[in-house]
């Protein structure tokens, strides 16, 4: 965290070392005016930096803000500034101090975050078969496309509903479902489904759903299974539905095989300080945020009439502190240095200081300047960033386990048709069993080929921002649906593609079967109407 210090009557700026690291400048090489900074800011923040120091100077006092700002390099970081204006005894501002925080990876990494949360729920949303999603209270918290399709019943009537309302678009009153039997061994329910179950807690079964109006009957085959979070405590449950009934119809002892699941996802109070160069670091002068980050009022501090300034410093801190201003103060440097300290009412409080020596012309020296401020809430920040970063990889491992819990091939696909990610079943088709390379393409990884195949979906697809589907047969015999579907950026552009790719290699035998009886059958009636 960079400290900084600015004199409005000279226009003088004092920045700490890690300020000029933040900006990428070094300090004999740059001196900072206003004019550098300002055109150090985004064009876009500009304004609400420039309000939010003008009301600082008229009244406010303190200010927080965050803006980005543009190296030398061209890059952008992310800042958190907060300052306060300081005046003197007829109220009339004559500097500002505060500090600047990096705060660029935290919001590299709620990016990154939001950006897996809205591909995973991309990648639900498209799946083929009805899919939907509850949590441990049985609420639905994820109702695809296609299970809107099957039911007609939007997402928006039923996120967030509890009481078996997932029941009622299916069956019409609210009961226990497939997807219920994940945690519970109700033998009645088992029986309705024939349900069978796998060692790692997945359901599966069918069931004839009867006629209802404007619905003709269907029978359904349904995979259910638990979600779990990265320590291996139930969440909720998921369930993936397909309409067999053509299959059913053209031959009843044809069992769906397993489907896909997987696991789901202030101002800085300051005070300034004039203080002499002793242990106790006696008072002689400090501002009204001491109130507010210390708890006690100036005059406590005041020639340590109720307590010394070092008093407060946290015990495990105290020689820390001593020895590293002493070190600033024998090279005349100013100094910066993070601590703790015990408040008034007990509490343990960090803060930064940001100080140096002031010394005569003949080098004596005279007492010791600077601010201190309170940044708790950065410590927070950082503590908040490492939760995040957990949260992400726990996010990114679900992610991962649903992809390689499905059947279907998926493929994510970047604009130049390289792989971002695929899953297993996508992984064993491969010609070879060696491991996807960076910048590997989808036509070099499954087809040994340096261009992109003549007819191909996902280019359609990034060129028309549209949903394209192809079936096509491969040399081996088997048959393939590919779907290629765009996700786009807030602006509407395709950023990537997912492939989705089906084997219907059985269900195109059987259709071509039962298109061959229908022609036998034919012929057997004309032959028989040819001997009468």
């Amino acid at each position: 965290m960079g400290s900084w210090d600015t004199d409005l009557e000279t226009g003088d700026i004092f920045w700490s070392d890690e300020m000029y690291r933040l900006v990428g400048q070094e300090p004999a090489a740059f001196t900072p005016t206003a004019e550098q900074l300002f055109e150090l800011i985004h064009s876009d923040d500009r304004e609400d930096m420039q309000r939010a120091f003008d009301r600082a100077l008229t009244g406010e006092r303190a200010y927080r803000l965050e803006h980005r700002v543009i190296l030398a390099d061209g890059s952008v970081r992310h800042f958190d500034v907060q300052g306060e204006v300081q005046c003197d005894a007829a109220g009339k501002p004559v500097r500002i101090v505060g500090t600047t925080l990096d705060i660029t990876e935290r919001k590299v990494v709620e990016e990154d975050l939001q950006t897996t949360h809205r591909r995973l729920a991309d990648i639900i949303d498209f799946l083929p078969d009805a899919t939907f999603v509850i949590d441990r209270e049985k609420r639905v918290v994820a109702w695809n496309r296609a299970v809107e399709e099957m039911t007609g019943v939007p997402k928006e009537e039923v996120l967030g509903q509890g009481d078996y309302a997932y029941a009622l678009p299916f069956w019409g009153e609210r009961r226990p479902i497939l997807i219920d039997l994940v945690e519970s061994d109700d033998r009645d329910l088992e029986t309705f489904y024939g349900v069978a179950r796998t060692e790692d807690g997945r359901v599966m079964g069918e069931a004839f759903l009867p006629p209802a109006e404007n619905r003709a009957g269907k029978y359904l085959w349904g995979v259910a299974s638990p979600l779990y979070d990265t320590e291996g405590n139930v969440i909720g449950a998921i369930e993936s539905i397909r309409d067999i009934s053509k299959r059913k119809l053209a031959v009843e002892a044809v069992r769906e095989s397993e489907r896909r699941l997987a696991t789901l996802m202030a101002n800085l109070p300051g005070m300034a300080y004039r203080c002499r160069n002793d242990r106790a670091w006696t008072m002689d002068f400090v501002s009204e945020g001491c109130r507010d980050l210390t708890g006690y009022l100036p005059e406590d501090l005041l020639d340590s009439h109720k307590v010394s300034y070092a008093h407060i410093i946290h015990p495990d801190d105290r020689e820390r502190v001593w020895h590293m201003i002493k070190a600033s103060l024998v090279k005349k440097r100013p100094f910066q240095l993070e601590y703790r300290i015990r408040t008034a009412g007990g509490k343990q409080r960090w803060v930064a200081e940001l100080g140096r020596g002031i010394f005569s012309e003949g080098g004596e020296m005279l007492f010791l300047e600077g601010i201190i401020t309170d940044i708790t809430e950065r410590k927070q920040v950082e503590e908040s960033l490492r939760r995040s970063e957990g949260e992400f990889k726990r996010v990114s491992q679900e992610f991962r386990t649903l992809l390689d819990g499905i059947p279907d091939v998926i493929v994510l696909l970047s604009p130049d048709l390289e792989v971002v990610w695929a899953n297993q079943a996508a992984a064993a088709l491969r010609p070879s069993s060696t491991a996807f390379l960076s910048g590997e393409t989808c036509y070099s990884a499954w087809h040994n080929r340096t261009t992109p195949c003549g007819i191909c979906p996902a280019v359609e697809t990034f060129r028309s921002g549209e949903i394209v589907e192809r079936t096509f047969a491969k040399g081996d015999g088997r048959s393939w649906h590919l779907k290629a579907i765009p996700l786009k950026d807030s602006a509407g552009g395709v950023i990537n593609v997912i492939e989705i790719a089906s084997d219907i290699t059985e269900q195109v035998r059987l259709r071509e079967e039962a298109e061959r009886s229908s022609r036998l059958a034919a012929l057997g009636e004309l032959a028989a109407g040819v001997a009468h």
